[in-house]
């Protein structure tokens, strides 16, 4: 299987690390979380102290939920293909996780978009600040009648 390395050998240091601190990650916290949650039914993969909590407290530890936010918001400066790598990385680690962990920033990359100050100040802010996965936003694409359910005749 060809890699990065192979395709691009000139990684910046940045894109070095990026690539090495998300697959540690992956080895370390996603792969082991992954395989413990996946034979467990929803409410229990959801119940207080599931694993699932602590792997997005990492990686909010890790400032991970703050890739999508502007730098002056308290975001991080990624190249593209600083996105692409960490987005590779993740995936590769576990599907489940990186979908959940990339939609979790969904509103408050959205409110930063707006550019509304008090809903900066009021949202984005405190997300960026989050180091305890205290707010986690999702896309609320699944929900029954919303996303591509709303698209079917009949419904």
């Amino acid at each position: 299987m060809t890699t990065y390395l192979e395709l691009n050998k000139q990684l910046t240091f940045d894109e070095s690390n990026i690539k090495e601190q998300v697959h540690r990650f992956g080895v370390e916290v996603l792969r082991p979380a992954a395989a413990e949650l996946d034979p467990l039914p929803p409410e229990q993969v959801i119940a207080n102290g599931s694993p699932l909590w602590e792997v997005f407290r990492k990686a909010y530890e890790l400032g991970f939920h703050t890739s999508g936010l502007p730098e002056a918001l308290g975001g991080v400066e990624l190249s593209p293909l600083a996105r692409h790598i960490y987005a590779e990385e993740m995936g590769w680690a576990s599907a489940d996780f990186a979908i959940s962990l990339g939609v979790a920033p969904f509103p408050f990359n959205f409110a930063a978009m707006g550019g509304n100050p008090a809903l900066i100040d009021e949202i984005v802010r405190p997300f960026a600040e989050d180091r305890d996965a205290k707010y986690i936003g999702c896309w609320a694409i699944t929900e029954p009648r919303h996303g591509s359910d709303s698209l079917l005749v009949g419904n």
